[in-house]
C-alpha cells in the first residue's frame, strides 16, 4: 500500500523508503493534522508517511461531505489510514475526538505569525481557480482579498478554540502545537509520536515549507516530489 494515498504503487520511490526507513507497527492509533493550509501542513504528511502512516491528504469531496453532514463517509475514508492532514480534518476535531477516543493525536501546526500565514494564502490564491479549490467550502470566501480580517479572524480563532477544546477535556497531551519556521522538526514530532527519529533530512528543513498549489497537489506525483527529495538524503 501507498505511503501516502495518490502515490503509484509500482513507483521506485515507494520501494527505496521502505529500504530507508524501518516502519514502524502503529496499531490503529490514528494522527490528525489540523492546522490551516500554507501552515506547512504537506511538510507534516510527508513526515507521517515516512515514518510509516498509511496517510490520506486533502480530499475535496470529503470536506463537501463534512459540510453537508455526511460523516460516515467521512469516517470511512479515515478509517482506512492512519494519519491525516489539510481538509477536512482541522475543521472537525471535535468530532475526531469523540469518535476516536484514546486511538487519536492530533497535530496543530502553525506559521510564525498570523500575517505571514495571510500573506502566504494570498499568493496561494493566484495560483489556484476559486471555483474549484477548498477555500470557499472552508474559510467562506473564494479568496482573501478583500476579506483579511475575516481570514485573520479564522486563524486566529481556530488556534484558540482548539487549545481551548484539548484543555477543556484534560487532553492538551493528545495536541502537539508546531511550527516548522521557528525550529520544530523531527525532534518534537517524534517524542509526541513516540517514535525514533528517522535518519533522513526533515523535509523542506531550510527552504520552502508550504504546500504545493492546488494545480500540484492534483498531479499524481505531487506529494511524491519532496518524497524523492528525502529518498535522495538517504542515497
Amino acid at each position: 500500500m501507498a505511503l501516502i494515498s495518490g502515490l503509484r504503487s509500482g513507483s521506485g520511490i515507494i520501494e527505496r523508503l521502505r529500504r530507508a526507513i524501518t516502519r514502524p507497527k502503529h496499531g490503529d492509533r490514528k494522527i490528525f493534522g489540523i492546522g490551516l493550509t500554507k501552515t506547512g501542513t504537506t511538510t507534516l504528511g510527508v513526515c507521517l508517511a515516512a515514518l510509516g502512516f498509511r496517510h490520506l491528504s486533502c480530499r475535496r469531496d470529503l470536506l463537501v461531505a463534512y459540510r453537508e453532514g455526511r460523516l460516515d463517509e467521512v469516517f470511512a475514508a479515515i478509517d482506512g489510514h492512519d494519519s491525516f492532514e489539510d481538509w477536512p480534518y482541522p475543521l472537525m476535531y471535535r468530532e475526531l475526538f469523540e469518535r476516536y477516543g484514546d486511538r487519536a493525536q492530533f497535530v496543530l501546526t502553525s506559521r510564525a505569525t498570523p500575517d505571514l500565514w495571510l500573506d502566504s494564502l494570498k499568493a496561494h490564491d493566484l495560483e489556484t481557480d476559486p471555483e474549484i479549490h477548498c477555500r470557499l467550502l472552508a474559510y467562506g470566501f473564494k479568496n482573501p482579498r478583500g476579506a483579511e480580517g475575516e481570514h485573520l479572524a479564522f486563524y486566529r480563532h481556530h488556534h484558540e478554540a482548539v487549545e481551548d477544546f484539548f484543555e477543556r477535556r484534560s487532553a492538551s497531551d493528545r495536541l502537539l502545537k508546531v511550527c516548522w519556521e521557528t525550529g520544530d522538526d523531527w525532534e518534537e514530532l517524534c517524542d509526541f509520536l513516540d517514535l525514533p527519529i528517522p535518519s533522513i533530512p526533515f523535509p523542506y528543513a531550510g527552504g520552502r515549507i508550504d504546500p504545493p498549489s492546488a494545480a500540484e497537489r492534483e498531479e499524481p506525483d505531487a506529494i511524491e516530489r519532496p518524497m524523492a527529495r528525502l529518498v535522495r538524503s538517504t542515497a
